[in-house]
Formats: structure tokens, C-alpha cells, sequence
């Protein structure tokens, strides 16, 4: 008994090393074709994570939760920033921290990163495509919603999942400030399907050249009907993310009487809540607006606006994302918009993606700055241009 137990540790943790390759999703042009294998890190079709950090959830834990690798913390300790507060029409506030090093020409290339729920940009998950974009001679910026990561909450109204209409006001200020600037966006987790939402939303008049996104939930009411239930993965996780919010709304006690007053709100109900379909339930909904959760996770969720979508997108996610079920990721969606390409490996967990067997590392930062690259250089338009000429 003890050696089939043994032989099936060996196989759980083994079995990521052997079935390693990246599946890709993506309309089957040439342009999509040449596109990926042009990117180092795609082109090799493989992703191998490190042995010793078996499972989704132990990647998870690492990758994204307060739980801090020694080297994870060394490799970013020069990064520091400087915060610009913005003014919402209204009167919400947003801040961008961006990050401070060299002084750069104004048509600098701009990397926006957008956290995801209540992460910021002190977040090793962030810090680390941080210092390698910097490395790359981004002016890169981190992004909060209002009330996020000690950005000033100067209105009612939440961040929660966030507002894509709150991220294009703030786009649409970095672009006044550098009008001549290519702005680029990677967006993680939540962060991810606002900056989707945002690009599917604005068509044409997207002001980002290129999006790269890692560990998105699609479709939010997917992804909370899996964190709902009881299942010791999906309890943990979910409670981890509800403990998340409360963290952030608690700061907040001088709102506590208005959004009673206002919005019917019972804060002491709200801020003992477990779950965060029940948190929804009894603050969310009543603050935004929204007639229950389901309604208010449809209205939020990327899914219905990923065909509207007219600039290039890189989408990474994990199969063993322990945080966002694989159920709720969108095969059509890619296949049809020329514009996405979405690549899913086996194992990852949620934003960890860890390789190196001997000192674990992040690489989910490499191919989406990769692919960001190669959005400001546009490359399909030279490449339409290519094949039109053959």
C-alpha cells in the first residue's frame, strides 16, 4: 500500500514535468501563426513548472497570496514608486503608482498594470513584471481603483470588481499627459477582465496598443458559482478573496452610516460575511445598484464584449487555477476575433506559473511582456502587409 502510495505521489507531482506543452486558441490565421512564433517564450510550446511546487493550489498560495519567497522579494527590492492621485468625473479617485528610475522621453513606451480585486502595486505577483518591463525601458505605472491599496475613497461608490468606465477615464489621462506615448496593458486576475471589458467597450477608440492578461475570470458568474460551493478548494478560496474585501472596506468606517442611510446597507451583516456571493448580497448590490449578484456579475463580466475587441490580446490561463475554474474560460470567443490569442497550460495555479528546479521563478511576466513587445511594433499590420505582397 505504502509503495502505490508513493508511486502515486511520485506521478501527481511528475506528471506536470511530462505534459508540458502549451495548448493555443486563436482564429487560424497566419498572422496569429507567425505572431507566436515570434515571441521566444511561446515559440518554445512549453512551460515547466518547478517539482516542488506541485498542484494549483500550492501555486496559488505562492503566487498570489501573502505568502513571500525569499528570491521572489530579492529580485524586486529596487523597485519603488512615486503615486499620482486622479480626479474621477465623479469625484471618485483613482491612483497610478508609477515607478521611479530614469528619467524617460515623453513618447516613452507606457506599461499599465491593473491588479486584480485588491491587490497593489507593493504585491510580489506585480513587482515582478514591474522590474523586468522596467528592465525592458517601459515607463510603467500600477493602477488602483478607488479605495484600493490606499488610494482615497472620495465617494459611496466602491472599486469591488472594479469599473471599466473608471480605468478608460484614467487611460484616457495618461494619454493627454503623453499623447506620443504607445500605452500597453497587463491586467491580473480581476484586472484582467476589466482591462477586457474596457477594450471590447471602446472598439475602435481603444487608446491601448496591445493587452496581455493572466489568470482571468470571463465570466465572473461562472467563477462565483464555483467559489460558492462548499468543496474545500473552492471554501478556502473564496474566503481568502472575501476576508480580502472586507480588509479594505472596514478602512473605511466614516462610510459605514451613509451607505446605511443612502442604501439600505447593514454593515454589521455585511463585514461578518464569509462568502463573497453573500458580501454581494447584503453591500454590493444594494451601493452599485444591481437587482441581485447574478446580475451584477454578468454586468461586470469581459465574456459578452470579447468580440468587440480591435487590438491585440495575449490571454494566459492555468487549468489547476484553484481561484478562476477553467469552466469559465471562452474557447469560441478566441477562435472567432482575429484580435485574441489565448494560450492554457496544464498546471500554473493562480497568477504563479513557477519553473526552475532549483530556485523557483516567475514566467508568466516573459511572454506577456513579449507579446506586448510586439503589439507596439505592430506586427500585424506588417505582417498583413507581408503576406498581402506574397
Amino acid at each position: 500500500m505504502i509503495k502505490y502510495a508513493l508511486l502515486g505521489g511520485a506521478a501527481w507531482v511528475l506528471y506536470p514535468i511530462a505534459d508540458n506543452k502549451i495548448k493555443f486558441y486563436h482564429a487560424e490565421t497566419p498572422k496569429n501563426k507567425q505572431l507566436i512564433e515570434s515571441i521566444p517564450t511561446l515559440a518554445k510550446g512549453s512551460f515547466f513548472p518547478t517539482i516542488w511546487i506541485p498542484g494549483g493550489f500550492l501555486q496559488a498560495l505562492l503566487g498570489s497570496g501573502r505568502t513571500r519567497m525569499k528570491n521572489d522579494l530579492k529580485f524586486t527590492e529596487s523597485v519603488l514608486y512615486q503615486r499620482e492621485l486622479i480626479t474621477l468625473e465623479d469625484g471618485g479617485t483613482y491612483s497610478v503608482d508609477w515607478v521611479m528610475g530614469n528619467e524617460m522621453p515623453d513618447n516613452n513606451k507606457i506599461l499599465l498594470i491593473v491588479p486584480g480585486l485588491t491587490g497593489g502595486s507593493e504585491a510580489p505577483y506585480i513587482k515582478n513584471p514591474v522590474k523586468i518591463a522596467q528592465d525592458k525601458g517601459y515607463r510603467v505605472g500600477v493602477v488602483h481603483g478607488r479605495g484600493i491599496c490606499g488610494t482615497p475613497l472620495t465617494t459611496l461608490k466602491p472599486n469591488l470588481l472594479g469599473d471599466s468606465k473608471d480605468l478608460g477615464f484614467a487611460i484616457q489621462h495618461i494619454h493627454k499627459k503623453y499623447p506620443d506615448a504607445p500605452i500597453v496593458a497587463l491586467g491580473t486576475s480581476m484586472g484582467g477582465n476589466l482591462v477586457l471589458k474596457y477594450a471590447g467597450e471602446s472598439g475602435n477608440d481603444c487608446l491601448l496598443k496591445g493587452i496581455s492578461v493572466i489568470s482571468t475570470p470571463f465570466d465572473i458568474a461562472i467563477c462565483a458559482r464555483y467559489l460558492k460551493k462548499n468543496w474545500p478548494k473552492s471554501r478556502i478560496a473564496d474566503m481568502y478573496l472575501t476576508k480580502s474585501i472586507l480588509n479594505m472596506i472596514t478602512r473605511h468606517e466614516d462610510f459605514y452610516e451613509a451607505w446605511e442611510k443612502d442604501f439600505g446597507v447593514s454593515m454589521d451583516t455585511a463585514i461578518k460575511v464569509e462568502r463573497s456571493f453573500d458580501f454581494d448580497l447584503h453591500f454590493t448590490c444594494k451601493v452599485l445598484g444591481h437587482n441581485d449578484p447574478e446580475d451584477y456579475y454578468e454586468y461586470s463580466s469581459c465574456v459578452s464584449y470579447l468580440n468587440k475587441i480591435k487590438v491585440p490580446v495575449f490571454a494566459l490561463s492555468s487549468m489547476n487555477d484553484p481561484v478562476v475554474t477553467n469552466k469559465c474560460i471562452p474557447y469560441d470567443e478566441f477562435k472567432s476575433n482575429p484580435n485574441l490569442i489565448l494560450a492554457v497550460t496544464r498546471t500554473g495555479g493562480h497568477i504563479g506559473w513557477f519553473t526552475g528546479q532549483f530556485k523557483a521563478e516567475r514566467w508568466y511576466a516573459h511572454p506577456t511582456l513579449e507579446f506586448l513587445d510586439k503589439a507596439i511594433e505592430n506586427p500585424l499590420n506588417k505582417l498583413s502587409i507581408s503576406l498581402q505582397n506574397n
